[in-house]
């Protein structure tokens, strides 16, 4: 997969501005153009709006010498954000994050829910700059669904694109969460593939993605990459999913997440309580 465009939800916001590093770092990688994109709820908004939008991209100019568009429509971001996405022809979503708030405990996070049913790969950035040397260090949390194994060769192309040092980590005590036989054809395709790849496997009696959220920021992790699920989740019965949970990391790593083309759309996972 080439990434030939990336498409950036922007909120206008200055604590947004270091999502647009790891945007720069991205496209400078892939030779990638890039579009910012902000969705106004009148029409009248649209001018004032595309001149801070300017303002931004100029910024965003000094660290990417590529082409980079701005777009501002009217519309609602969780609405209209994936018909805009496929229409613009982005091959990636970079979409910055200020956290979970006010109606978006009850609803799920915002990031996740704008970018779930887009298909597209997304990565979710807090308020951590991307590093110098790019993602040399990345950390995947491997559980007991297959799916990881589709979507591995996406991993393996980032891995190579940065050559990056790859950690694989599971838990062996939570045993829904654990397969050794996903975790070893994992590690063996990544090796294959001639990665600098290396397993974790640890023994805790706690959740998933608090044990892999601790580990990543043990190795100082540039990257975190995984499988989207989110869409299996009934939100409105319990909105802290495990997606949200690697998104809002406390060590602010970014998360870059892949929903599997091979969806089972009519099955729906209820997550335990953290």
């Amino acid at each position: 997969m080439a990434f030939e465009k990336i498409i950036v939800p922007f909120d206008l916001l200055e604590e947004s501005f270091p999502a647009l590093s790891h945007v720069a770092c991205l496209a400078n990688t892939f030779h990638a153009e890039i579009c910012l994109l902000h969705l106004v709820s009148a029409e009248s908004e649209i001018e004032s709006a595309l001149l801070r939008l300017q303002s931004f991209k100029e910024r965003l100019s000094t660290s990417f010498a590529g082409k980079i568009s701005t777009l501002v429509e009217k519309g609602a971001i969780l609405r209209d954000f994936s018909a805009i996405a496929v229409r613009e022809k982005s091959q990636l979503v970079v979409i910055p994050t200020h956290g979970i708030k006010g109606m978006q405990h009850i609803k799920g996070s915002n990031a996740l829910r704008i970018v779930t049913d887009s298909k597209l790969p997304f990565m979710v950035t807090q308020e951590r700059n991307v590093r110098e040397h790019g993602y040399k260090i990345i950390a995947i949390p491997v559980a007991a669904r297959t799916e990881i194994l589709d979507e591995a060769s996406f991993f393996v192309m980032l891995s190579k694109m940065f050559q990056s040092e790859v950690h694989l980590f599971a838990n062996t005590n939570v045993e829904e969460n654990y397969n050794p036989q996903i975790l070893d054809q994992l590690e063996q395709y990544f090796a294959q593939e001639g990665a600098d790849v290396k397993v974790t496997r640890v023994n805790e009696n706690k959740s998933f993605t608090k044990s892999f959220n601790r580990f990543a920021a043990s190795i100082d992790a540039d990257l975190i990459c995984a499988v989207n699920f989110s869409y299996q989740y009934l939100y409105t019965l319990f909105p802290r999913v495990e997606e949200e949970d690697f998104i809002y990391n406390d060590s602010q790593i970014p998360v870059l997440m892949i929903t599997p083309e091979k969806r089972n759309d009519w099955v729906y996972h209820i997550p335990f309580i953290h």
